[in-house]
């Protein structure tokens, strides 16, 4: 990984570029890969004397009127920058971790199985396990870096399927790789996650992909399915799903073939209003079995519970709960 991460933060040239790096390896790091970037970064080798020495002359032109615009000293100061900068970021990656609890970092590994589905898991059986599916919003996370996500699940216990959305889009024209509309993209999951390997499966989604989460657990009889922020039935984006049924008519289509609903759980922002307002149409729609309002919260309701260290309960009070209900397929 730290050898991946130099060869794209080598081609940077500006903040800007280093930040794109920094945000897509966000989308995919383990906390391993944390570890190993940082480790990388923090214990390079000491430069010899003479690189030394020529970086020190290189500081002192820079504060020369003359010599400190010259081309090889912006450079020079230019590296520094963008080198602090990578330092920073991988620190706070690291500091997030640790924030988790003095616990060692999980060793999930990624392994992909489409353009927009990824696996986490320690390698081991799925028997007795629970799948978590992740639905991620817009910004393509689960609202936090997924690191910081995967370090609030142990790996013996759970494996973390990740699915990306198409930006702008949302999973209103299914999943990349896996169906073309949001309903056969769900089905072609039970296949290509192989749902009925494990013990149990449960459902996540943030943003965007709240309303696509509960479809998904009202679609395969997942245990329970966990929203945050998600979209309200009535939102016009979602007026085209399935041959224009909309959101509503599927939420009560799907219910009606499962003998027993997934426990679903609402999260959102005490100070968003329109999450609520989504919390309360959805509610309407279909059975829900909690609806939380984080006080002092915005849209980004998820990671201001990991700052109260309250994440982490949540997950397992909610869709980690062991109990097992599963029956997959339409």
């Amino acid at each position: 990984m730290i050898a991946l991460y130099r060869r794209l933060a080598r081609g940077c040239q500006s903040l800007n570029q280093l930040n794109a790096v920094h945000l897509a390896l966000e989308f995919r790091m383990t906390p391993l890969d944390v570890m190993a970037i940082w480790s990388g970064l923090m214990q390079e080798a000491r430069p010899t004397w003479p690189k030394r020495a020529w970086r020190r002359l290189l500081r002192h032109c820079a504060r020369l009127p003359l010599l400190g615009k010259a081309a090889l000293v912006s450079r020079l100061q230019a590296e520094r920058r963008l080198r602090a900068h990578a330092n920073g970021w991988i620190s706070k990656q690291r500091q997030m971790l640790e924030f988790v609890g003095d616990v060692p970092p999980s060793p999930f590994v990624r392994r992909r199985l489409r353009c927009a589905v990824s696996l986490y898991a320690d390698g081991a059986s799925p028997r007795g396990k629970t799948l978590l599916i992740c639905f991620s919003g817009n910004a393509y996370r689960l609202m936090m870096p997924t690191p910081l996500f995967l370090q609030h699940i142990d790996p013996r216990l759970v494996d973390v399927a990740y699915l990306r959305t198409d930006r702008h889009h949302g999973y209103r024209n299914g999943i990349r790789g896996v169906g073309e509309s949001l309903e056969s993209a769900i089905d072609g999951l039970v296949h290509l996650l192989d749902l009925r390997a494990y013990g149990r499966v449960a459902a996540v989604g943030t943003s965007g992909g709240g309303l696509p989460a509960i479809l998904a657990g009202l679609r395969l009889g997942a245990d329970a399915v966990l929203a945050a922020g998600p979209n309200s039935p009535e939102d016009r984006r979602w007026a085209t799903l399935s041959n224009r049924e909309g959101a509503a008519s599927l939420f009560r289509r799907f219910a009606s073939h499962r003998r027993r609903a997934p426990a679903i759980h609402l999260v959102h922002g005490a100070d968003n209003r329109r999450d609520e307002e989504s919390a309360k149409l959805i509610a309407s729609c279909v059975s829900v079995q909690s609806i939380t309002a984080v006080p002092g919260a915005d849209h980004g309701c998820l990671y201001e519970l990991v700052q109260r260290r309250q994440f982490g309960p949540l997950l397992k009070s909610t869709v980690l709960a062991q109990e097992s209900r599963l029956t997959c397929g339409s």
